[in-house]
């Protein structure tokens, strides 16, 4: 490969892991914020008092916890291929919240769907760069590192 190929792959690979870490702050963000009376990222319907409410919002809570020991075990590994599956599963989780929304009879804000579909391809797209070789110089000569 030529050097300006290498070095927009390498531009994207940076791009990815930077919307990686966005995807994470934006997360730990929602979930803080969903027990605070600001709506800025979820409108929580105001029909909704007591257990059903919280569920949803403790439910955000257990996600980011989740999300990060993720991210603090794959970071000791060196590894981010676990957050692929991560990642499917949150995109997953955003069909589960519609189901819960139906069996329980309340309207579901469809801004978790974009989120759940945000963090999860973020995630699936992170964790796939781990699964390409990786390419280090080593006496002026690229070598593949499996």
């Amino acid at each position: 490969m030529n050097s300006f190929a290498i070095k927009g792959l390498t531009s994207f690979k940076y791009a990815l892991e930077a919307n990686y870490y966005v995807s994470l702050a934006v997360s730990v963000a929602a979930a803080t914020l969903s027990f605070t009376n600001d709506q800025t990222f979820f409108e929580l319907n105001s029909d909704l008092y007591g257990p059903l409410s919280n569920n949803i919002k403790i439910m955000m809570i257990y996600i980011v916890l989740a999300e990060l020991s993720m991210f603090a075990y794959c970071f000791m590994k060196q590894s981010y291929k676990e957050l692929t599956a991560a990642g499917l599963f949150l995109i997953l989780l955003s069909g589960a919240l519609e189901f819960y929304g139906r069996v329980n009879q309340i309207p579901i804000d469809h801004t978790y769907r974009l989120f759940f579909l945000y963090a999860g391809l973020s995630h699936i797209a992170y964790g796939l760069l781990s699964f390409l070789p990786v390419k280090q110089e080593h006496d002026g000569q690229h070598v593949e590192e499996s």
